[in-house]
């Protein structure tokens, strides 16, 4: 059971990297979220052209926290985009 939380985790992680590595690429300053004071905040700010962008990385088939949830809708409220990603390819929602 560790050994399978473990190779999931490298998954989700596997997946933000590579989202950082493609939005970088596509001109975006994006921002990953190891520690602050805001539990449950999404794991990229993601900014380009006074467009800022919040991303939840999960791993597939994985839903949000209760917490996570009230963060994005927070954010929305305040007048930001939020999104969950499960895969890099997930890119494409942001694009315009």
């Amino acid at each position: 059971l560790i050994h399978r939380f473990i190779m999931l985790s490298k998954l989700e992680s596997e997946i933000q990297d590579k989202i950082v590595k493609d939005m970088t690429a596509d001109g975006w300053i994006v921002l990953k979220s190891i520690s602050n004071n805001k539990s449950g905040f999404p794991d990229l700010q993601c900014i380009k052209y006074g467009r800022c962008i919040f991303i939840e990385v999960k791993q597939p088939g994985k839903k949000l926290s209760t917490l996570q949830e009230f963060r994005g809708a927070q954010l929305k409220e305040h007048g930001f985009e939020h999104y969950v990603f499960t895969s890099a390819n997930d890119i494409d929602k942001i694009k315009t």
